[in-house]
């Protein structure tokens, strides 16, 4: 009994040392960003002002500038396209992590601004097009090639197995990364002539990486985290939620009150932001499917979304799950043409969400926000994670079979 109970201290005294730990390695970690926005950047604007201009492509800048506003500011397509594909190819755990991964660089851009414009008066540091270059790129490295998924794994391609579990193969594809990454802030340098923010969002990328996969140890397979989140309560997921944007908003609200002429920039800054109620859409969507759709039963809704117990034996590899590293047998486990397939839906659906909602103009600013912004992004959410699987299922480019075997199993 005496030994159980100092058991029991041991494991609580290394819990609470463990959760004391990450938290200092946390707070130092979004320090990094803030300390370098707030002291460095301003001196690195004043020593490094050359720019760099390669003759052939002058006249071609100000038209590469304006395809870039355009594909990152109304449409969203760097990030879209890489979401779709994870989506439609890999787990939704993954496709959770990529949206997650969108929203720390975000606000604390956000509250930068908001205390530069405070503080220094700095109207130039609204404009956010470089802001996800380094940590949307690293966190899809680590989603497609770095996760140790072999245990899970069934029927792989032992070419494509022994590929991804070889070291060397690994730092090569980290290699090709620092290339990909590099080769996207010189292409924005050349753009933008604008090194401190290029430099900012280095460290961002870097920040968001590390404590997404370093602090919490997120694995982009593991369904049991995901349930973690599926599972909290919905009195206190709101809770938080509201106590974060109620900080936000008086934080917000003493600004405009000293600052009256900055109201525009103030109201694209919450605009912008709202986007981070996107985790709501997430929420909504997977506790419902997990709630409802499976009644709270873990292993039919891991098997759908996540895994395979070694049913499904006859069915074929598809081309496109193996390049996803993710050969798991799930719902968008299919042959590669009906996957393709799946994918113009996909599209199809998210820009028939998305596409009518940014394209309206309001001038009162709470329809705005609400209409423009906040609901459009909650209701794409809430399809990636529920509502798109039930379309996709009765357009039957899922895998049927599965949902079959489930069924006859168990019924939901």
């Amino acid at each position: 009994m005496l030994q159980r109970n100092s058991n029991n201290k041991r494991k609580k005294r290394k819990k609470s040392f463990i959760f004391c730990h990450n938290l200092f390695r946390f707070l130092v970690s979004i320090t990094i960003p803030i300390l370098y926005k707030i002291y460095f950047s301003s001196h690195i604007k004043t020593f490094f002002t050359k720019t760099i201009k390669i003759n052939f492509l002058d006249a071609y800048i100000p038209y590469l500038k304006e395809v870039y506003f355009i594909l990152f500011n109304k449409y969203y397509l760097q990030l879209a396209i890489p979401l779709l594909l994870v989506y439609n190819f890999c787990n939704i755990y993954k496709t959770f992590i990529l949206l997650i991964s969108l929203q720390f660089p975000l606000i604390i851009s956000k509250i930068l601004n908001l205390y530069l414009i405070y503080s220094i008066n700095n109207v130039s540091e609204i404009n956010n097009e470089m802001l996800y270059t380094t940590g949307y790129s690293l966190v899809l490295w680590e989603i497609l090639f770095n996760s140790d998924t072999a245990q899970k794994l069934f029927n792989s391609y032992k070419s494509l197995d022994s590929i991804r579990k070889n070291p060397t193969v690994k730092k090569f594809s980290f290699i090709l990364e620092i290339i990909f990454i590099l080769s996207l802030l010189f292409t924005n340098y050349l753009l933008f002539n604008d090194l401190e923010k290029i430099i900012f969002d280095l460290i961002l990328g870097l920040t968001t990486y590390y404590i997404l996969f370093k602090i919490f140890e997120l694995n982009p397979n593991n369904p049991r985290q995901f349930q973690k989140f599926v599972g909290l309560n919905f009195f206190y997921f709101f809770l938080l939620l509201f106590t974060i944007n109620i900080f936000f908003i008086i934080f917000i609200i003493s600004i405009s009150n000293k600052y009256p002429e900055k109201e525009e920039i103030i109201k694209i800054i919450i605009c912008k932001y709202s986007f981070s109620s996107i985790i709501i859409g997430i929420y909504l969507g997977a506790k419902y499917e997990y709630n409802f759709y499976f009644e709270k039963r873990f292993n039919n809704w891991a098997q759908y979304n996540f895994e395979f117990d070694g049913e499904i034996v006859e069915e074929e590899e598809s081309l496109a799950s193996s390049i996803s590293f993710n050969k798991a047998r799930q719902w968008n486990h299919t042959g590669f043409f009906i996957s393709l397939i799946r994918l113009i839906f996909l599209f199809l659906l998210s820009l028939g969400i998305l596409y009518p909602f940014l394209n309206l103009n309001f001038e009162n600013f709470f329809y705005e926000l609400f209409l423009k912004y906040i609901i459009p992004w909650n209701i794409f959410c809430f399809g990636l994670f529920h509502l798109f699987k039930l379309i996709l299922k009765y357009l039957k480019v899922t895998n049927i079979l599965l949902l079959t075997i489930i069924g006859e199993r168990e019924s939901f």
